[in-house]
């Protein structure tokens, strides 16, 4: 039995700056929402078990579109990534577990969470990070001299792999993570400061969701799917 747990605590001030005032987990997504659509992601690839650390807040204003058939852990206050996972790990049974941002998208025909709970199971390694080469959110111009030749838009950097907020980690992390703090600056640097984590790099796409305009961009790629 493999289990995950979905992070999902955050505010989406960024898309409230921009007049929607949804809860990110709940933004429209393929005749639900992105939540929902991350539930049935992890389903269809095999984890059935799946603890949804979210806000009280969250959770109370939205009980009616929360879904149905997964466990929560509710934060009475912020505690950040790190915190909520650490309060979230209450639940789990076995490991290592599969942990995700509920906004961090993955479109791969190869790619599998069992993959990267499979790659840790195997090692002495105690976390393992998805990675991505990232897109540029501008084009760059291909120039000769003074003289331009071209634009590319939005190009991949293939020179910089960034996390993708897809995890696997085994039962250590617990020491490992902050009661209230994010574990990206935190908790991750610190186990890679002691050649506890590896990585694996995706054969995909990554998309994020931060701003309207990559919430837009999702769309747009949902629709060409």
């Amino acid at each position: 039995m493999t289990e995950a747990i979905i992070l999902c605590g955050g505010e989406g001030l960024r898309l409230k700056s921009n007049g929607i005032l949804t809860p990110k987990p709940l933004l429209s997504l393929n005749n639900g929402n992105i939540l929902k659509y991350q539930i049935n992601w992890l389903k269809a690839n095999d984890i059935e078990d799946i603890v949804i650390a979210t806000s009280e807040q969250i959770y109370d204003e939205n009980k009616k579109e929360m879904p149905l058939g997964v466990k929560y852990s509710l934060e009475k206050s912020k505690l950040g990534t790190g915190g909520a996972l650490l309060q979230a790990l209450q639940y789990i049974k076995e490991y290592p577990v599969y942990v995700q941002n509920v906004d961090d998208f993955i479109f791969s025909d190869t790619y599998s969470p069992l993959m990267l709970i499979q790659n840790l199971k195997e090692s002495y390694y105690k976390g393992n990070l998805l990675l991505s080469n990232p897109p540029l959110p501008f084009s760059t111009i291909n120039r000769n001299g003074s003289y331009v030749k071209g634009f590319e838009r939005n190009p991949t950097v293939r020179e910089v792999v960034v996390s993708v907020g897809h995890y696997a980690f085994s039962e250590r992390i617990k020491q490992y993570l902050p009661e209230i703090g994010d574990m990206e600056i935190t908790t991750l640097p610190t186990m890679a400061d002691e050649g506890l984590l590896m990585c694996q790099m995706l054969k995909g796409e990554w998309k994020t969701v931060n701003d309207i305009k990559q919430y837009q961009q999702l769309l747009d790629h949902m629709r060409k799917l």
